[in-house]
């Protein structure tokens, strides 16, 4: 038997409401939906063991009445288009996603994640099976052809490598320049360089030098020579 709602203005089944509200025989507005949906509630607690059916009923009229509500109490915020929109097919697809989600719940539960087809091709035997007028010779030629056209790739160009100048070496080199002058040009330690890593190398010495508190470094003004002192 469907639940009941009592209200002050009607007591009966949820659909018999919604058709008298439709009817206009009932103000929607003299209808508490809190109520309504209050009163299900503690139904649902009694009957913890409700069919899915009757829950997605409860939802479509519902939602209806309070879309009817809306559009009563709001009608400015309603366009045309709203009245194509089918609240209870929209619902409706509520008992299908039900249906569907029990049927993968027992294929989970039957641990049936996949289905093999049978093998309707016949098997494929492997190996290596030549040409009839396949040779040694022609064999050997044509991985030889292969061979050659591979050359230029196999081939690598041959690079010189130059030894590059570690931080500790330049740091030892400018120590024993300032050793015999005590002051130097940073550019004389520049010209030395045979690249530019040994550029960057030197200036990554004097700055360690520097934090080391080795070296004072002092420039005049901007752009003029920058000097390397011994301290």
């Amino acid at each position: 038997m469907p639940h009941q709602i009592k209200l002050e203005q009607f007591e009966g089944p949820l659909s018999l409401l919604l058709k008298l509200v439709e009817q206009e025989k009932m103000e929607i507005t003299q209808i508490s939906l809190s109520r309504v949906t209050e009163s299900f509630v503690n139904y649902l607690k009694d009957n913890t063991e409700m069919p899915e059916e009757e829950m997605a009923d409860f939802l479509v009229i519902a939602t209806r009445l309070v879309y009817i509500k809306s559009k009563t109490l709001l009608p400015e915020a309603f366009t045309p288009e709203d009245e194509s929109v089918s609240l209870e097919d929209q619902l409706r697809m509520y008992k299908e996603f039900v249906e569907a989600s029990k049927k993968i719940e027992g294929i989970l539960k039957k641990k049936k994640f996949a289905y093999f087809r049978e093998n309707i091709l016949k098997p494929v035997e492997l190996g290596f099976f030549p040409p009839k007028n396949l040779s040694a010779e022609k064999l050997k030629n044509v991985f030889e052809e292969i061979l050659e056209r591979l050359r230029p790739i196999l081939e690598l160009p041959k690079v010189a490598m130059e030894k590059a100048v570690t931080i500790k070496e330049k740091i030892g080199h400018i120590e024993t320049l300032l050793s015999n002058l005590n002051r130097i040009e940073f550019k004389h330690i520049l010209s030395a360089a045979r690249n530019r890593t040994e550029i960057i190398v030197s200036f990554l010495a004097v700055l360690e030098l520097t934090k080391q508190q080795h070296v004072f470094v002092s420039q005049e003004n901007n752009f003029e020579e920058i000097y390397i002192e011994k301290l």
